[in-house]
């Protein structure tokens, strides 16, 4: 394997150069050399990695007022709370939202006390959340037992149902149970540190072109239902939708925003890629979590068969039942991926927080500047951080700390080999921390028992809002740069004599109130069911709404809000789905043309198209489903950089680097 990986051989690092007086700087003088030079050694010698504690901020115009009215959150609130105090969400954290532009200022870890970076120590005594989990047991039973019985009661069988050829649907779906099968043991199963960076380095160079296939394979489904169904053309606008928003996704990533372009963003996305991984196979131990991700796919396969059936027996139902079967099936598919996302969520923030803890507690001799003989010291650090950027193996995102440091249940291995296998590099003392953190504590199923008990309540309300959330947070993006460009369309008309004419003065005042209420509704929806709250609910054991509008008000007071806006992985992992979905339903739609007509009478085209779609969708509902904890961990990533950027930095200093750049380019 080549010694460069493809994140430098990119093109669009060259043509990025910022335009200022030192090529080497942007425009708050920090080096991003990390983007785009592998030079690393020379790179060393151009700055320094910036401190994470210490972000530049222009104190000039501050003042003692003006510094007291920046509201700071206290994510450590939480846990100073008894267990019969309420949980009700503050109305003080939604005190920043707004539609006004803001500065993002760096929450540094002085700031934010160390002790409230450790999850509690045991769970709350009542759960969060109660009456989500309450209409969750409630609700999802009726909506696939309503449709069922009602077709059974009223003896009217959907066409999709009886005909031999409706199990073609559940034909896709046991290949897309293979297919996730297989997809998820390439991912969760390799190896962490330097055993499994080829093999990382390798799956995100493969998810990376999962993009252009979903777009050829959506355009593939588009013609054939065009041509081989033309009296059901309709159902050519499910893959064309998919088409069209690929495309114009492919349009941004290629738009020369701040200094990114499609190249660096893909390549951004396979080191993240890569990066979560490792960090997933030291937090959490690789055989139970792929377990439980193995029992989590079985449960959503049950799921799915089930929801198969209640649909196609809503079909010829009354509006109000087709609408109670879909939304039941929307809420419970999202639940159970989204308990998945609360493992993922929770084994990256640990892992950060346990960093971050034990820097404080028991600093790396390697890694602290600050001992009494410093010019020594400088010399072995300036050494050993030069040698750590000079390795570039398969992925040079690879952590540069020491990895025995952090959570100890993290290897694959029994308890009982663990146990009796000598360990050189730990005294007495952590040797028997270590044994009773394996034979009381497991990561896995700490966080799983929290998201089945105290937080389910959490998770079904994920489930149900979580995807509107972000759905509606992407469109108000777009909604806000096609005003924008309408704006700057107007004034550069004002400034050509048009200045000071106003048409329809009140009705353009009574739009714009409108739009503004519209829009701020639309954001405090956000605000409060973000799915980025997965992990504070994961860590904190927070309600869903409180741990919505912490992280929130987190986001947009450290300046993650431009990174979540330059973020990829959604898609990225959307396209995975569509691509591996679509292949499926070609292989599909191709034998039921080929066997309609063996029928008496032939299968019409509405029929053959219903089929392709809700095989598409239920392959797609596996398939995301298995990529879901990447997804999530990416997210948590942005989290954790928020609120431990210094754990960031000294193990993975490229990505913080990059992050750091995306983010002070805003403040």
């Amino acid at each position: 394997m080549s010694e460069t990986p493809s994140f430098a051989r990119s093109p669009s690092f060259e043509e990025e150069t910022p335009r200022n007086d030192n090529p080497n700087t942007d425009k708050s003088g920090t080096p991003f050399f990390a983007d785009y030079i592998m030079d690393l050694s020379e790179a060393h010698d151009l700055a320094e990695t910036p401190d994470p504690t210490k972000p530049p901020l222009d104190v000039s115009n501050l003042n003692s007022s003006r510094i007291q009215s920046i509201q700071v959150p206290s994510l450590g609130v939480a846990l100073k709370r008894t267990a019969e105090e309420s949980d009700a969400v503050s109305s003080e954290a939604d005190s920043t939202s707004g539609n006004e532009p803001r500065s993002f200022n760096r929450i540094s870890n002085v700031e934010m006390s160390l002790r409230h970076a450790s999850p509690p120590p045991s769970l709350p005594r009542w759960p969060r959340d109660i009456p989500w989990a309450f209409a969750f047991l409630v609700f999802v039973p009726l909506s696939a037992i309503v449709p069922i019985l009602d077709w059974r009661r009223n003896n009217v069988a959907s066409p999709l149902e009886v005909h031999p050829l409706s199990t073609a649907s559940l034909h896709a779906l046991f290949w897309a149970g293979i297919a996730a099968l297989i997809l998820s043991r390439a991912l969760y199963r390799t190896p962490g540190g330097g055993d499994g960076d080829d093999a990382r380095y390798l799956l995100g160079a493969a998810l990376t072109t999962a993009a252009p296939i979903s777009v050829a394979i959506n355009i593939a489904l588009v013609l054939m239902i065009l041509y081989a169904c033309p009296h059901a053309r309709l159902g050519a606008l499910v893959p064309l939708w998919y088409t069209v928003r690929d495309l114009y996704l492919f349009r941004r990533w290629r738009r020369r925003n701040h200094q990114s372009g499609a190249g660096s963003r893909q390549a951004f996305f396979q080191a993240l890629t890569s990066m979560v991984l490792d960090i997933l196979s030291r937090s959490l131990r690789r055989a139970s979590f792929f377990r439980v991700l193995t029992l989590t796919l079985a449960i959503q396969f049950g799921v799915l068969i089930v929801w198969r059936w209640a649909l196609l027996a809503s079909l010829h139902q009354p509006l109000h039942v087709i609408l109670i079967a879909l939304i039941g099936f929307k809420w419970v598919t999202g639940t159970v991926a989204r308990m998945l996302s609360l493992l993922a969520s929770g084994g990256i923030m640990s892992w950060f927080a346990q960093q971050a803890r034990l820097a404080h507690e028991l600093p790396s001799p390697s890694l602290d500047r600050e001992s009494s003989d410093g010019t020594s010291e400088d010399i072995e650090n300036d050494a050993m951080i030069t040698e750590a950027y000079r390795t570039v193996d398969a992925s040079v995102y690879q952590s540069v700390a020491d990895m025995d440091d952090v959570l100890d249940d993290d290897y694959e291995v029994d308890d009982e080999e663990f146990l009796e296998a000598p360990s050189p590099r730990v005294d007495g003392r952590r040797e028997s921390v270590q044994r009773a953190g394996v034979m009381n504590h497991s990561t896995v199923k700490s966080i799983l028992h929290g998201g089945m008990t105290v937080s389910f309540g959490s998770v079904c309300q994920c489930g149900l809002f979580g995807g509107i959330a972000q759905f509606l947070w992407s469109q108000i993006r777009k909604i806000e740069f096609s005003r924008s460009l309408i704006l700057r369309h107007r004034n550069n008309i004002g400034q050509n004599g048009f200045r000071g004419m106003e048409v329809n003065g009140s009705d353009q005042s009574c739009c714009t109130r409108m739009y503004e209420s519209a829009l701020y509704l639309a954001r405090s929806f956000v605000r409060r069911f973000s799915d980025l709250a997965m992990c504070h609910v994961a860590l904190f054991y927070k309600s869903y709404q409180r741990a919505a509008l912490d992280v929130a008000t987190l986001v947009e007071e450290s300046g993650v809000e431009p990174i979540l806006h330059d973020d990829i992985s959604t898609h990225m992992c959307a396209c995975v789905g569509g691509a591996i979905s679509g292949i499926i339903v070609i292989i599909s739609g191709i034998l039921l043309l080929h066997q309609r007509k063996d029928f008496n009478p032939p299968i019409s085209d509405a029929q053959v198209v219903t089929n392709m779609i809700a095989a598409f969708i239920f392959s797609y509902t596996m398939i995301f489903t298995v990529m879901e904890p990447l997804r999530a961990s990416i997210k948590a990533v942005y989290v954790s950089f928020a609120q431990h950027p210094e754990s960031l930095s000294r193990a993975f200093p490229i990505i913080y680097h990059r992050l750091h750049r995306l983010s002070s380019e805003h403040r």
